[in-house]
């Protein structure tokens, strides 16, 4: 409920809306906090869509340029968006679309993302490597959306945690590749302040970082949790000696005479005597 709380503030602390416009919000956010009454969604910070700056496309328009939907049949790939979409991110494919839906009307945004464009288009094997290592993030909207609502599992966790590695070397490429260089036209692609994240980051590499599971618990976090594993360990070990025992049991029942020995270790041998016959003979070679 917390930020719903804060966006409501924010929207009514704001002077970019209009009475009527802080009407509405604060409405959609009741809606939200009373459908939502224990887990309320993330909210982001509210900001406006106007027709100074962005460009309003109905539905109908959207669908007879094809878009983001086909004027017949169903390939979402015989559309614009289908065909500009070579994203590597799930939040990437949905920036786009939110862009081809509301192209921005500012001469200042639209220069500064063409300049990004034209910077990974003359470094393309910069462009590359990033694409190819995007290709691994997480949908990192969609885990902080877990966490905000308290559904977030160990997994989602431990891809925040990965979100944040990918992130730094991505930053680190960057500046090595470019460290006489000028960064300053994808400025606004990069985090101002990574310090935000440092806090963040500690604590969940202390708790997740060094898992090599999903289903894991790092030795050492919990006190509870290392109790259990190793009753967990006791009782696979116990369970391989009974097993042990059952064989040297089953084996002296069914074929009496031959003699089985056992060690704690696993370890095991066979002996019969010349006498024996070739099923006892191939019953030692099984077992020793």
């Amino acid at each position: 409920m917390d930020s719903s709380r804060e966006a409501s503030t924010q929207l009514l602390e704001s002077s970019q809306f209009s009475s009527l416009e802080m009407v509405a919000g604060a409405a959609l956010l009741k809606f939200v906090s009373y459908t939502q009454r224990s887990v309320a969604p993330l909210v982001s910070q509210p900001s406006k869509f106007s027709p100074q700056t962005h460009m309003a496309i109905d539905s109908n328009t959207r669908r007879t340029l094809e878009l983001t939907n086909p004027l017949m049949g169903a390939d979402k790939k015989a559309t614009l968006f289908g065909v500009m979409n070579n994203t590597s991110t799930a939040s990437g494919q949905r920036l786009l679309y939110s862009r081809l839906c509301a192209p921005s009307a500012e001469v200042d945004v639209i220069q500064k993302r063409l300049d990004s464009v034209e910077f990974f288009y003359m470094n393309r094997p910069l462009a590359e490597e990033l694409q190819k290592t995007l290709k691994s993030c997480p949908d990192i909207e969609r885990k902080m959306q877990r966490v905000a609502t308290r559904a977030a599992s160990l997994s989602d966790l431990r891809s925040i945690h990965s979100a944040i590695v990918l992130y730094k070397n991505i930053i680190s490429l960057l500046y090595d590749t470019y460290f006489n260089g000028d960064l300053h036209t994808i400025d606004e692609l990069l985090m101002k302040d990574f310090s935000l994240l440092d806090g963040l980051y500690k604590e969940l590499d202390t708790a997740v970082g060094q898992l090599v599971s999903d289903y894991s618990v790092m030795e050492g976090y919990s006190n509870t949790v290392d109790e259990i594993s190793d009753k967990l360990n006791n009782n696979t070990r116990e369970v391989d000696e009974l097993k042990h025992l059952y064989r040297y049991l089953l084996v002296g029942h069914v074929f009496g005479g031959v003699h089985v020995f056992m060690g704690r270790t696993g370890s095991k041998s066979c002996s019969y005597g010349k006498a024996s016959p070739p099923r006892l003979k191939a019953a030692c070679a099984l077992i020793g």
